[in-house]
């Protein structure tokens, strides 16, 4: 592939995308046009139709400094148990007419909670 032709950056990256070959100034080019878009190589890469590990190689290659800064990192995560709930809240409890009393486990969620009310409602006659 001939380097530069006088086109701009848009232009080279077209050129790069046809060939199979890369050279230095090529990826650079390429490169250049990835940086400047802000996509993360695999955006970029799918956007343009380009291989993502063709581009991580000359990223590496080309831009060791940024091949690290842009590198997975993976930081300690310590995970705190649930605070225990109070004694009064391990259930919610309803209180029907005629003394009749359900209790609803609030493990269950709100979800459950409405669940057994619209049950209630349904089949119960005041």
């Amino acid at each position: 592939m001939a380097t530069d032709t006088g086109g701009g950056p848009a232009a080279r990256l077209e050129q790069a995308k046809r060939s199979a070959y890369w050279r230095d100034e090529d990826a650079r080019a390429v490169l250049d046009v990835w940086l400047v878009s802000g996509q993360s190589v695999a955006s970029f890469s799918a956007t343009h139709g380009l291989q993502r590990a063709r581009l991580h190689r000359w990223k590496q290659r080309l831009m060791p400094e940024i091949a690290e800064e842009t590198a997975a990192l993976f930081w300690p995560v310590k995970v705190a148990p649930e605070p225990p709930r109070p004694r009064d809240l391990e259930a919610w409890r309803v209180e029907l007419a005629g003394g009749v009393s359900i209790a609803v486990p609030c493990a269950g969620g709100a979800a459950l909670l409405a669940e057994t009310l619209a049950a209630i409602r349904e089949g119960w006659a005041c």
